[in-house]
């Protein structure tokens, strides 16, 4: 019997220290900055829920207003148009978390660099073939037609990439890029 209520008051003590220190931790964070970084990576509102038990109930509204400044501030970074373009460019998704203001740029400059990505992957393997291809005249028994055939095959490929490298630049030319 002494044993247990030795081990419960170890407990409740380790557990009032616990609860000390998560107060503490609350009073000692900056939750705008906290905010600020959640914002500028694009994270929701409903985020803060992670947070909430790090605060005791009393100061958890005052705590939410600096939060959501602060994720304001950083949703501007967030939603550049740079940035945007680069989070597409990556085949990184969106949660649809830029304010109204941004929404129209940052979507355009988003699906830009989706079709930027699409573009150099079809490039790479363009590339690929076109390596296949121009091992495949190196040997020495082809007949004509087949060694003709290959060399319209690598026209053909070339001009494709020729096309997807002026829609690159068209690209680069109408967006905020790195």
């Amino acid at each position: 019997m002494y044993r247990f209520s030795f081990l419960l008051s170890l407990v409740l003590l380790f557990l009032s220290g616990c609860a000390h220190e998560v107060k503490q931790a609350c009073n000692e964070v900056d939750w705008y900055e906290i905010g600020r970084n959640d914002g500028a990576v694009g994270r929701t509102e409903d985020y803060f829920q992670n947070y909430e038990s790090y605060c005791p109930s009393g100061k958890i509204d005052r705590v939410q207003v600096l939060y959501f400044h602060g994720r304001e501030a950083g949703l501007s970074s967030y939603c550049d148009p740079k940035n945007a373009f680069e989070l597409g460019h990556s085949g990184k998704i969106h949660d649809h978390v830029c304010p109204l203001e941004y929404q129209n740029s940052f979507l355009l400059h988003y699906n830009r660099g989706l079709e930027y990505r699409k573009i150099e992957e079809t490039n790479l393997a363009l590339t690929k073939e076109l390596r296949q291809i121009r091992s495949q005249l190196t040997i020495s028994n082809l007949n004509e037609q087949v060694r003709a055939d290959l060399k319209k095959k690598i026209d053909s490929l070339e001009n494709k990439l020729q096309l997807n490298n002026g829609q690159l630049s068209k690209i680069e030319g109408t967006t905020v890029t790195r």
